[in-house]
């Protein structure tokens, strides 16, 4: 029996003399692990045992030191006293994550799908071409000055594209600088800025997918996944634009209502305006939100903010209101609607719902003018 960190391996070895060597695992070892994913740079090996992702690598080596005389002159050094360092070869990493076997099944199956090697997608019978306008020249701008810190990851990311062969080095009379975007895990996403680029494009056109429809295509899937999915591979709950996505429906996402919440007191219309530009996009999870918005909106007209008791009573109504949102059902397009109105006020009011569920709110405040108006 093997002892690799906590995970113990069944080995059927031969009892000879190696000199400094404790064992040697050849190609009928390996042979009994399945699939092995080995990283020759970094000098590692990863497979599963037992239900287990089990990686081991080395501990700090360069593959030079791995040769029969270092080790031999090793083992006949290693016991001169403190002088003398001897590393432990190879470590099991501490981290193992337990994988249910119906999910070991699946991996496997797709495990180029799954792969963590960068690559070229392959050839299709399409090709993408970049058209600009003709009396545009070359497009050259210069690099940023980054920071110590920011040119390290460049170089880094730089170095690996280029080892994966996904991009290489280039003469080209064309270029665009490269930004590092921090991401919700902190780490750093390289993007290149192709504004000025854009600007000699000629655009193509296509329409533009709207963001509710998009949602009401969701009934029925339980299973999301964001477009990155060398990180982050069908996740449960996806938050997309403002919106947490999940298999009970769509609800707002409490990173913005965090931001409504702490919304400073507005001084002026143009805070007013991006308070009720951040409420008003989730407009359709509030009841009445049109009529309980009315006297702000009011204090947007041209010449009339004039910041009140009432201003200020709405202003805290609405965070109260948007810090516990309804969950939205998704709609199923195979069963019935019910619209549900409300005309009684200064405003009215809708819920458009099925089997007694809401699936979007629609409110809006009359005007003087409106209220007037016979509803025959």
């Amino acid at each position: 029996m093997m002892k690799l960190g906590s995970v113990d391996i069944r080995v059927d070895a031969l009892v000879l003399e190696l000199g400094g060597l404790d064992m040697v695992l050849g190609v009928s070892w390996l042979s009994t692990l399945g699939e092995v994913v080995m990283d020759w740079s970094a000098l590692s090996m990863q497979f599963m045992h037992r239900g287990k992702m089990v990686k081991v690598c080395s501990q700090g080596c360069k593959p030079a030191s791995f040769s029969y005389l270092n080790v031999f002159l090793g083992d006949k050094l290693k016991g001169m006293g403190d002088d003398w360092w001897w590393p432990q070869h190879m470590h099991l990493e501490d981290s193992t994550t337990t994988i249910p076997p119906t999910l070991q099944t699946i991996l496997h199956q797709f495990q180029k799908i799954f792969s963590d090697q960068i690559q070229l997608p392959p050839e299709r019978s399409q090709v993408h071409h970049i058209k600009l306008f003709p009396d545009h020249g070359t497009i050259s701008v210069r690099p940023y000055r980054y920071p110590h810190h920011q040119k390290e990851e460049i170089e880094k990311q730089v170095h690996e594209l280029l080892k994966a062969g996904v991009i290489r080095a280039s003469m080209s009379e064309y270029s665009s600088p490269v930004i590092l975007v921090k991401k919700k895990d902190h780490s750093w996403r390289m993007c290149v800025d192709y504004r000025a680029l854009n600007k000699a494009t000629i655009p193509d056109k296509y329409p533009i997918p709207i963001v509710d429809e998009l949602l009401d295509e969701l009934h029925g899937s339980a299973i999301f996944s964001k477009i990155d999915l060398k990180s982050g591979y069908h996740q449960i709950r996806v938050d997309y634009l403002g919106h947490i996505i999940s298999g009970e429906g769509v609800a707002v996402d409490p990173e913005k209502i965090k931001c409504i919440v702490e919304w400073p007191e507005p001084k002026t219309v143009k805070g007013v305006r991006g308070f009720l530009g951040l409420t008003g996009y989730y407009r359709k999870f509030i009841k009445d939100y049109g009529k309980l918005a009315k006297p702000l909106t009011e204090l947007t007209k041209k010449d009339n903010f004039l910041w009140g008791a009432e201003a200020n009573d709405v202003f805290k109504l609405l965070k109260h209101v948007m810090t516990s949102p309804p969950v939205l059902v998704l709609p199923k397009f195979s069963l019935p609607f019910e619209v549900e109105c409300d005309a009684a006020g200064r405003g009215i009011g809708a819920v458009l719902m099925q089997q007694r569920q809401p699936i979007a709110f629609f409110s809006k405040a009359l005007s003087e003018g409106n209220l007037s108006k016979s509803l025959s």
